[in-house]
């Protein structure tokens, strides 16, 4: 019995020495197996010595697919795990508020630059890119107590996963606020201003006060507010001034429907973080006020939104060109906006970690989209 049990230990030590992971061997052709297994001993009939002489490591294409490097699966799962960590989503909330601060510049009946257009669409997909890996980087232990995660909120897991590591993000992270830089520089050149450039590096502190330290504001609160300013302030005027070459003729009333509509939003996505925020001392609005009391509030700013939103299309700079459109789409989207906030109304209240919360969340995701869209729209066509 004793020597049965040594004898099993001494196979179990010579598979660990070749250091063949199940994932790679899973993967591997009948040829490759056979290759790798000609390298093993025996297993059936014991050695006639009592020590084994050090197998010999696989060669060739065997050895290539037990590293588990040059693997077809093992490139795909690394493209998968990069548009995992890349939440593309989350470009809809930087795309279409770059987008209507220029069609606000074309709507004055400015010329539309396709150059600078690219440019400041290119400026949002690193820029969004770079929130993404940095505040997975930044909320690395708040996202491994997340039981409650949704699509829209909790990162993007691959951290918590351990698919990608830290250092791996970190990197891309710095790339991509590398590319937001130099893009800076070519809308520098394209709009005869600096001031593209400008609001590209006050976006770019935004996400660092925001994330990081000293300030770390999503931790010691304040953070949707940077959100607010970032996506309902930022962004719309580095559109505007790419276009028309500063911010002189900007209509600064459009800010007021827009700032408690991206308030709400980024109050929204932090709802059913509330769990495991609390546990790490993160102060959002729905740790502080409460999960009940926060989503009242945005329900409040959602009429306040809608309200603000009304008044500047109908009697603001703009409102004769919107209504010279016709009534069909400014009546579509508030039509849209009404019903979503009703349906948020109905639902209001949910728990983190429910199916209702996840819709909730999607509304008002929705609702802060569909106005900024309908609007872009218009002023495009005119």
């Amino acid at each position: 019995m004793l020597e049965e049990s040594s004898w099993g230990v001494q196979k179990y030590r010579t598979v660990r020495r070749l250091r063949i992971p199940e994932r790679s061997l899973a993967n591997l052709s009948r040829l490759t197996l056979l290759q790798a297994e000609s390298t093993l001993p025996d297993m059936d009939t014991k050695p006639a010595s009592a020590h084994w002489e050090k197998p010999n490591k696989p060669t060739g294409h065997a050895q290539s697919h037990v590293r588990g490097t040059g693997s077809p699966p093992s490139r795909l799962l690394r493209v998968a795990a990069w548009l995992q960590a890349a939440r593309l989503p989350a470009q809809l909330y930087i795309f279409w508020p770059l987008l209507l601060g220029q069609s606000l510049a074309t709507a004055q009946g400015m010329s539309l630059s396709w150059s600078a257009l690219l440019a400041c669409q290119g400026y949002g997909l690193a820029m969004q890119l770079f929130i993404v890996f940095a505040n997975d980087v930044a909320d690395k232990e708040t996202d491994a107590l997340n039981r409650t995660a949704t699509p829209f909120s909790g990162g993007s897991r691959v951290l918590v996963n351990g698919v990608l590591t830290p250092e791996e993000l970190g990197r891309a992270a710095l790339a991509c606020a590398m590319v937001c830089l130099l893009l800076g520089l070519v809308l520098r050149v394209l709009s005869g201003t600096w001031t593209p450039s400008l609001l590209i590096l006050t976006g770019l502190g935004l996400l660092w006060a925001y994330s990081f330290r000293p300030l770390r504001l999503s931790y010691r609160g304040g953070g949707e507010i940077l959100q607010m300013f970032g996506v309902g302030t930022i962004l719309p005027l580095i559109g505007y001034s790419a276009q028309s070459g500063g911010l002189t003729g900007m209509d600064w009333t459009m800010l007021g429907p827009l700032l408690p509509l991206s308030l709400a939003c980024a109050m929204s996505t932090a709802l059913p973080d509330a769990p495991s925020d609390a546990q790490s001392a993160k102060r959002t609005s729905a740790v502080v006020f409460g999960v009940r009391t926060a989503q009242d509030l945005i329900l409040v700013l959602n009429i306040l939104a809608l309200g603000l939103f009304t008044a500047w299309a109908f009697r603001g700079a703009y409102a004769g060109m919107i209504l010279a459109q016709g009534p069909l789409i400014p009546g579509m989207v508030l039509g849209v906006w009404a019903a979503i906030l009703l349906a948020a109304w109905r639902m209001r209240h949910p728990r983190p970690g429910t199916l209702a919360m996840s819709w909730f969340v999607a509304l008002q995701i929705i609702f802060f989209l569909a106005p900024v869209i309908g609007l872009t729209a218009l002023l495009l066509r005119s």
